[in-house]
């Protein structure tokens, strides 16, 4: 639950940064921030290194092609985990790292080799795996509006969406060494013969799955391998389903209306772990959710389509709607706590958006929130 709640923090916040601009990489800007952080929040990374954390890691994962930057990421990591887990044997905290340095196994302590290898392999293992999930099923909700807008409008469908997801967009195709000659399906093996395991490949298979090309999102018989099988299934599995289900609902929450931009490509990372690197959409600014200051907002709130669109005050009717009382009005001049800060000057402007979208406008800088007193309409 406190994974959770950290990780719904975080992408409200990632999105904060990109919202009012009506432009973001749902890859590099939100995706890809996603796990990183959370993993360095279970290994105990002090938040102020957060972002150095992020770029060795980014430095190890996404620059393979390049000697340099690998050498600089792992040289970081390196450093960093052996002189936490010194640190950790006498200041013990509340992460992995701590955990394992004060456990025992057989009525002996856990070793620090072991310590660093469960480092890596959390950090490889769960990394660009759930950042290429994360990343490829933004790209479908950007290119199929129908299950975007299913989403926001059932948010109870997202569980079964989320399996047909990873079904549909595998991120893992993962790597086994022959142990002995062997001849499968007619294609002969031999030991010592190194194969790949293609499990998206199989979550493709049209004899264990009906239109096993479309994705439905309320598919119910789902059984994917999109984390493997047997005892080498992915452990982390809960964890990237968490990470990825928040991502989405926060996402939605705030740009519930967003496609891919024209004129730019998107690119996508191939070998064992496949997924997009570069997906560039484009959305009303500032969009149509609510601000996330406002005190006791829901998680996630299934928006009727009236909440993204614009009164005759020029403020956006999620101002005036719901969660605010009906008792909640706007007169040019007043703030509240509750209002999303803009610069003193209106800026409230129209441009072009794509088919079947709201005209992109921000509201006037003057007009606020205010309670209106004894009960008279201000």
């Amino acid at each position: 639950a406190s994974y959770e709640a950290t990780t719904r923090e975080l992408c409200i916040k990632l999105v904060d940064g990109f919202i009012y601009s009506g432009t973001a990489d749902a890859a590099g800007d939100y995706a890809q921030q996603i796990p990183v952080r959370v993993i360095a929040g279970i290994l105990g990374v002090p938040a102020e290194l957060s972002d150095t954390f992020t770029g060795w890691v980014r430095d190890v994962l996404e620059f393979a092609d390049d000697p340099e930057l690998r050498l600089r990421g792992m040289e970081g990591l390196i450093t960093f985990f052996i002189e936490e887990v010194g640190r950790r044997k006498t200041q013990p905290g509340e992460d992995l790292l701590s955990y394992l340095l004060h456990s025992e196994v057989d009525g002996l302590p856990v070793e620090e080799s072991v310590v660093l290898g469960v480092a890596a392999l959390v950090l490889i293992a769960g990394v660009d795996t759930t950042w290429s999930a994360i990343g490829s099923s933004l790209w479908h909700l950007a290119t199929h509006p129908e299950d975007r807008d299913r989403l926001i409008a059932e948010p109870d469908a997202m569980p079964l969406a989320i399996e047909e997801l990873l079904r549909a967009y595998s991120p893992v195709t993962m790597a086994r060494l022959v142990t002995e000659d062997v001849v499968f399906e007619g294609c002969p093996m031999r030991a010592g013969d190194k194969v790949l395991m293609n499990f998206p490949g199989a979550n493709r298979d049209p004899e264990a799955f009906e239109d096993a090309d479309r994705v439905i999102l309320d598919r119910a018989l789902n059984r994917h391998v999109a984390f493997g099988s047997g005892i080498h299934r992915c452990a982390g599995s809960n964890l990237a389903r968490m990470e990825l289900k928040v991502a989405l609902e926060e996402w939605l929450r705030r740009i519930p209306t967003f496609r891919l931009a024209e004129g730019d490509e998107v690119t996508w990372a191939g070998g064992q772990v496949r997924g997009p690197r570069h997906v560039p959409v484009v959305f009303p600014r500032g969009s149509g959710s609510i601000p996330t200051s406002a005190p006791g907002t829901p998680a996630v709130t299934a928006w009727p389509r009236s909440c993204s669109t614009w009164t005759t005050t020029g403020c956006p009717r999620w101002w005036v709607a719901a969660p605010y009382r009906s008792n909640w009005r706007t007169r040019r001049g007043w703030r509240s706590p509750t209002a999303p800060s803009t610069p003193s000057k209106s800026f409230l402007t129209e441009s072009t958006a794509g088919v079947g979208e709201p005209p992109v406008i921000r509201a006037d800088a003057g007009r606020h929130l205010r309670r209106r007193p004894r009960g008279r309409s201000r």
